[in-house]
């Protein structure tokens, strides 16, 4: 008793040893927070896109996905496990790391799959296909494109069915670029989106679908319908005014005309694209203001203005090589962020290896203090086994014992009534002995008995 005591206090002791081990925390307490805090809300119903924001803004991406099994497990539904996967992947997507994207999207897929949402796998799709879009796997994008465009016609979800048709259009168009061919297919589903979207009268498709119409018909040389497409546009983008939308819309419209290539586009292109450098500058587009002064050049070179041509080219150039010097810095400063990033990584490894040797050298104690206890208890069990053994055996030898002395004692009585009987039987055998005549007294009387009988 005294040891199974002492056994129980060692191994409370050595379990509560063990938790505060489990308890050293190798992350930021703002990152382990942030973590909980976005399961909690899942699990208390925070939708897809609000994930998404969440993941982006407090950056725990990295951190959920080396533990994401042990947090998925924490969500409670499916729905939620969903949310996780789809929400990192999306994250990683946008911040161009595909490697982490794809198996996070499998994973969704495979929940999306068991639930049978089809509106989730056709997200999950969507997003594959993009991915691979941006990867240069043509055939894969299209592939995963019309599956999720399959999918939300099962469902009859048009306004997701809209959006895949401009998304897949625009994958078209891309792939035009290098190979007219597509261009068809590209012309082919953005007139599905643009058919769809007036019928939902969502103003923002129907402006997506003139402004990919319109591109199109630029890139096929179709100028009078690439005008009519981007004027649709235009005139749809004029309700958002101010918007990426209304200056994007004027500088598809310039660049259109500054593509056409003739002296009279040529003064219709930079009227375009100068409203559309006036609005872009309140949005702090560089890329678009790239693209803007490098159509400048075009369309004053068309119109035999060379003086400013070469303004623009130069200015296009310098304007190139401050955004590369930035781009560069930009990059500088993210290695540096990484090799600090890899610093901690490192430490924070050292301290996970510390740990881990604590917790097997607590676990090998445990191990051994259990494997020695069971085997003492096998002992114990052995010993008192054969201690009742011993005491049963000593029981039983003394009732035969007692039996044996009983025997000894009921053999006694009977060899006393035996020899009691036997004497009895030889003193009635000599009484009747004393009693009978002897034999040589009846012989004599014989022969006197045949003496006196007559002669025959």
């Amino acid at each position: 008793m005294k040891f199974c005591v002492k056994f129980g206090i060692v191994l409370i002791l050595l379990l509560s040893s063990g938790l505060k081990a489990d308890g050293l925390k190798l992350y930021p307490d703002s990152t382990l927070d942030n973590a909980n805090e976005l399961i909690t809300i899942i699990n208390a119903g925070l939708g897809s896109e609000e994930v998404i924001a969440f993941i982006d803004k407090t950056n725990v991406n990295d951190f959920l996905v080396t533990r994401l099994d042990t947090y998925l497990d924490k969500l409670t539904t499916d729905r939620g496990k969903y949310f996780l996967c789809f929400g990192m992947a999306s994250v990683f997507f946008e911040s161009g790391n595909s490697n982490e994207a794809q198996p996070l999207l499998i994973k969704a897929l495979k929940i999306a799959e068991k639930t049978g949402n089809i509106k989730y796998q056709a997200a999950v799709y969507n997003l594959m296909a993009n991915m691979f879009a941006n990867s240069h796997m043509t055939e894969n994008a299209f592939h995963h494109f019309k599956k999720a465009i399959r999918l939300a016609s099962e469902i009859k979800d048009e306004k997701v069915t809209c959006t895949l048709y401009n998304n897949l259009a625009t994958c078209f168009y891309r792939a035009g670029q290098n190979n007219p061919v597509y261009l068809d297919s590209a012309r082919y589903y953005s007139g599905k989106c643009l058919e769809i979207a007036k019928r939902l009268n969502s103003k923002n498709d129907i402006h997506l679908a003139y402004q990919c119409m319109g591109l199109i018909e630029t890139d096929a040389g179709n100028y009078a319908e690439a005008e009519k497409a981007l004027r649709s546009a235009l005139k749809i983008s004029e309700e958002f005014e101010g918007s990426d939308l209304h200056y994007y819309a004027l500088y598809q419209l310039g660049r259109m005309f500054a593509d056409e290539g003739s002296k009279a586009s040529a003064d219709s292109a930079v009227k375009y694209l100068q409203l559309s450098k006036d609005e872009m500058y309140k949005q702090e587009d560089e890329m678009v203001l790239s693209e803007i002064l490098y159509e400048f050049a075009r369309a004053y070179r068309n119109n035999g203005n060379y003086k400013l041509s070469s303004y623009y080219a130069l200015r296009f150039a310098e304007f190139n090589d401050s955004l590369v010097r930035d781009e560069n810095a930009r990059v500088m400063a993210e290695l540096s962020e990484k090799y600090e990033s890899a610093k901690n990584e490192a430490k924070i490894n050292e301290l996970g290896l510390i740990q881990k040797e604590k917790e097997e050298q607590i676990n090998r104690q445990t191990y051994f203090i259990i494997g020695a206890s069971v085997i003492l208890f096998l002992v114990m069990i052995v010993a008192f086994s054969l201690y009742r053994s011993n005491q049963i055996r000593k029981r039983i030898n003394n009732q035969l014992n007692e039996k044996n002395k009983l025997i000894e004692k009921q053999k006694e009585i009977v060899d006393t009534k035996n020899k009691a009987i036997l004497d009895s039987i030889y003193y009635a055998k000599r009484i009747q002995q004393s009693l009978l005549p002897s034999k040589k007294y009846l012989e004599r009387n014989l022969e006197a008995l045949k003496k006196k009988s007559p002669k025959t």
